[in-house]
């Protein structure tokens, strides 16, 4: 589950909305000179959970630009705690080395 945070303005007022979904993993195309050892691009899919406001469930409802933006601030939010946990696995690797 991934959380991200967006903002969005209704009645002439500002709200900050935690989100909460699910997302996928963007894969890139391998194109190679053998098509047996090529592969398609994998899309990278998300979905909205849930919408809180102030801690609160959200009871209202994203109009599709806000739908959208709020996929991509889970898919941004995901690709950074990848990143995240691949440089903390280098680093657990690196000091299991280190401690041998």
């Amino acid at each position: 589950m991934t959380e991200a945070t967006i903002y969005i303005e209704r009645d002439g007022e500002e709200l900050e909305l935690t989100i909460t979904g699910y997302c996928t993993r963007f894969i890139p195309a391998i194109i190679t000179a053998h098509p047996e050892t090529s592969s398609p691009a994998e899309c990278g899919e998300s979905e909205v959970e849930e919408i809180f406001c102030g801690g609160e469930p959200w009871t209202g409802t994203l109009t599709e630009k806000e739908t959208h933006q709020a996929e991509k601030a889970l898919h941004e939010q995901a690709a950074q705690d990848n990143e995240v946990a691949a440089e903390d696995a280098a680093v657990a690797k690196y000091e299991a080395r280190r401690d041998r």
